[in-house]
């Protein structure tokens, strides 16, 4: 389970300035289940969508959904990715710093 503080800090150590965090905690009946929410890069605007919490589907069970937006609104976004929680904040830090979107990109699931 990745929170949204472990997230900012993991983040943070390979990029300590220049990114905004909107991100929140996801509880279900009081459980801590992961976050959710939008990392936005200052300097070149890009947006990306997270969302930690686990999925119940097996092949996918240790996996967080991570894409690209066009704003701190749209949940629809670009194309779904895939990492694990050891190298989530690397695969974000990676398309946030990006000049283009790059195509999709295994990140060891």
């Amino acid at each position: 389970m990745l929170l949204a503080t472990k997230l900012r800090n993991d983040i943070k150590k390979l990029h300590p300035t220049g990114y905004e965090y909107h991100l929140k905690n996801t509880s279900i009946n009081g459980a801590k289940r992961g976050c959710s929410g939008f990392i936005q890069n200052t300097d070149n605007a890009r947006i990306v969508y997270v969302d930690t919490e686990k999925s119940c589907y097996a092949p996918m069970k240790n996996n967080n959904l991570f894409r690209t937006a066009t704003s701190l609104h749209d949940y629809r976004g670009g194309q779904n990715r895939y990492a694990p929680d050891m190298n989530i904040a690397n695969a974000i830090v990676k398309l946030l710093e990006s000049d283009t979107v790059p195509t999709y990109e295994h990140f060891d699931i």
